[in-house]
């Protein structure tokens, strides 16, 4: 028998720790479960962490560009299309506006930019 994988968490690097902390604690309505100085785990849900955030040892992490490799974006689920606009006025209030709205025929999505210029 062959396992299905579940999607357990992302890590991103950044120069930002405290400011992607923050953002994702609003955007997402995460909690920290641990964090130090050069790092922080948040979750939403049961799962111990679904995003870490890793701030660089010595010297600043070298800058995203629109030609690095690397992640395109992320996404998050909402159970329908009204718990979406919910949370886009929630962001809004919050000083937090979309880059774009995109409807890809099987999904209807608000990409964000965090602080680091990941597309959520």
């Amino acid at each position: 028998m062959t396992a299905t994988p579940k999607f357990a968490h992302v890590v991103l690097q950044t120069n930002l720790v405290a400011e992607m902390r923050d953002w994702y604690r609003t955007v997402l309505g995460a909690d920290v479960v641990y964090e130090n100085p050069g790092m922080c785990f948040l979750t939403f849900d049961e799962e111990h962490h679904r995003i870490a955030l890793i701030g660089s040892p010595a010297e600043p992490w070298v800058e995203w560009t629109p030609f690095t490799v690397g992640p395109q974006h992320s996404a998050f689920t909402f159970p329908s299309l009204e718990t979406l606009l919910e949370k886009f006025e929630d962001l809004r209030a919050a000083g937090i506006e979309p880059q774009v709205p995109i409807q890809h025929g099987v999904t209807t999505s608000l990409y964000y930019r965090d602080p680091d210029g990941n597309t959520v």
